[in-house]
C-alpha cells in the first residue's frame, strides 16, 4: 500500500501543479479536474466502508470516468487557448 499511497501523492502533486500552470487559461476546466480527482480519491477511500466490493468498484469506475472526461475537457480548452 505504500507504493499506492506514493502514486496517489504524486498524482495529487501533478494535479496541483496543473492547476497552478493552467488556472488562468482554463480555470473552470482545471477546477473540474481537481474536483473529479478529489471525488476519485474519496471513492477509492470508501471501498470497504459498508458497501459491497462490487458497488465500491462501480463507484471508483464512475469517478475515474468523470476524471478522464474532465482531463479531456481541459486538454481541449488548453489547445483552444494556447493554440
Amino acid at each position: 500500500t505504500d507504493a499506492l499511497r506514493d502514486a496517489v501523492e504524486a498524482i495529487t502533486d501533478d494535479v496541483d501543479a496543473l492547476a497552478d500552470a493552467a488556472g488562468d487559461e482554463a480555470g473552470d476546466e482545471v477546477a473540474a479536474v481537481s474536483d473529479t480527482f478529489e471525488a476519485l480519491l474519496a471513492s477509492v477511500g470508501d471501498i470497504g466502508e459498508g458497501d459491497s466490493a462490487g458497488s465500491g468498484a462501480s463507484a471508483v469506475g464512475a469517478a475515474l470516468s468523470d476524471f478522464g472526461e474532465a482531463l479531456g475537457d481541459l486538454a481541449v480548452a488548453l489547445q483552444t487557448e494556447c493554440g
